[in-house]
């Protein structure tokens, strides 16, 4: 039976050094850091620390979508023939674009953003992912942010404690064995 001692914690495996975003940036930075960093999603925060939302990629693809372009035309090319419907007569899809990409991440973020603190168990963080939908939770301590803990983080986790404990019985079965 696990003892409070082995209960893994969101602090044994969260990332403390996060890449974040500010309310008052461009979409169009936060579209070039993601690209520039590899991720998919960044917490939002003031300059004090304070957690005020997430912005994803999916928030930045609802919003493409909101603006009645449509995910293929935002792939097209200079010169490329605009889908009739993808923008009113006097307004060209790369107009509806550059007002997108002006737009601040507080006009798209998501406000109530599920969070965890680092003492909570691992496996809160997976329920909570799960009941809420989400990839990542911010982990906060008193409304600041301290880290962030991803679905693949506590998968990785359980994998390698999984991994761990079949090395354990192995040695054991060659042990049980080499005596006998």
């Amino acid at each position: 039976m696990p003892t409070e001692d082995d209960v893994q914690r969101v602090g044994d495996v969260m990332a403390r050094d996060v890449i974040t975003v500010s309310p008052d940036e461009r979409i169009a930075d936060v579209v070039n850091r993601f690209v520039d960093n590899w991720i998919d999603g960044a917490p939002v925060v003031t300059g004090d620390g304070r957690l005020v939302g997430m912005i994803t990629i999916g928030d930045l693809i609802r919003s493409l979508a909101a603006t009645g372009i449509g995910y293929a035309a935002a792939f097209l090319e200079p010169g490329d023939e605009q889908p009739a419907e993808a923008a009113p007569p006097g307004e060209t899809v790369a107009d509806r674009l550059y007002r997108l990409a002006m737009s601040r991440v507080s006009d798209l973020m998501t406000r109530d953003v599920v969070t965890i603190t680092e003492d909570a168990p691992l496996a809160d963080a997976a329920q909570l992912m799960s009941e809420y939908g989400v990839k990542k939770l911010p982990v906060v301590n008193q409304d600041r942010l301290v880290g962030l803990v991803s679905r693949s983080d506590i998968v990785l986790r359980a994998l390698a404690r999984m991994s761990q404990e079949l090395v354990t019985l192995r040695d054991l079965h060659d042990l049980g064995r080499s005596e006998s």
